[in-house]
């Protein structure tokens, strides 16, 4: 099991595909965001028609910030940058609501190229608060911070992206709409979401629950979620955490089909890539040009300066 994103590149994500199977081993990416009961609960919705057929989506984080994101390494382009780490979970959350992507239109660019270093970090992870103590107090940036993008769907759903953390504004939606209602929200960890059916009130997410009694989550789930919700819960980290490894564990042993397998995670990886490829191509790129390395210019350089 590995954590997200599940390499630096597409070709990196290639190559650990292949040694998973030179050696016969399974590839397991710790995806945490859909495991959530929230986005077990969207999911379930727009697979049983409550809100129609899906046409359009936004799935919208524009934070204004000069910050450091956490740790100075996400500003820096040979090791990843903050949209790979932070948008692989959206691109994860596109596809698993909608699809898979099929062609990408984007623009990538570096707005702040100094961050500074926060009075404090909200993060209370003592291996968090060890590295803020230890950081610069500015950080020279290289990787680009601000995204914007239109996915095509397969399904000829359209999708509207922003993903950055710069400038002086911010932004921040996640809507899916259908041709009978919409959902506010995609599902995320310790998340909400509501749904509004044609002229209908807003449904909150316990009315929702009360609603749809067929839905429901898998055993060990149900035993961790008991409401079927985790907002507001201050472990919901270490019970999705637990729901990835048993999963592991009982693909080891039983067979289980992996969730999110090495083929998932760099569908993933290629997604968020797209954009950056079809920004240093000045064009629409297909998925399939991204995920077979054809389109390569902006990994090319991150692979050659780590000897990919």
């Amino acid at each position: 099991m590995v954590e997200k994103p599940m390499a630096i590149t597409v070709k990196a994500c290639r190559k650990m595909l292949e040694a998973a199977e030179r050696n016969r081993r399974l590839l397991s990416v710790a995806e945490n965001y859909r495991r959530d009961p929230s986005a077990r609960l969207v999911r379930h919705l727009i697979q049983t028609g409550a809100i129609g057929e899906p046409y359009m989506a936004l799935f919208h984080s524009l934070n204004p910030t000069d910050e450091i994101f956490i740790t100075p390494w996400r500003h820096l382009k040979d090791r990843g940058g903050a949209i790979l780490d932070w948008g692989v979970h959206f691109a994860d959350m596109i596809r698993y609501q909608l699809g898979d992507i099929v062609e990408v239109y984007g623009d990538v660019r570096l707005v702040e190229p100094v961050r500074r270093k926060a009075e404090s970090i909200g993060n209370t992870y003592t291996f968090y608060q060890e590295r803020f103590e230890e950081m610069a107090s500015e950080v020279r940036a290289t990787a680009e911070d601000t995204s914007l993008a239109m996915f095509r769907m397969e399904s000829g759903v359209s999708v509207s992206w922003i993903a950055a953390l710069s400038g002086h504004a911010s932004d921040g939606r996640e809507v899916i709409l259908g041709t009978e209602g919409s959902i506010e929200g995609f599902g995320t960890r310790g998340g909400s979401i509501s749904m509004r059916r044609r002229t209908q009130e807003e449904m909150s997410y316990e009315d929702i629950l009360e609603n749809w009694n067929d839905f429901g989550l898998e055993p060990l789930a149900e035993h961790l979620f008991p409401s079927a919700s985790a907002s507001g819960d201050a472990v919901v980290d270490s019970k999705i955490i637990a729901l990835e490894y048993f999963e592991l564990a009982e693909a080891i042993l039983h067979g289980r089909p992996l969730e999110v397998d090495g083929s998932c995670g760099l569908k993933d990886v290629a997604a968020v890539y797209a954009i950056f490829e079809s920004s240093r191509a000045g064009r629409a790129v297909k998925m399939a040009e991204v995920e077979s390395c054809q389109v390569y210019d902006y990994q090319a350089e991150i692979d050659e300066s780590l000897a990919i």
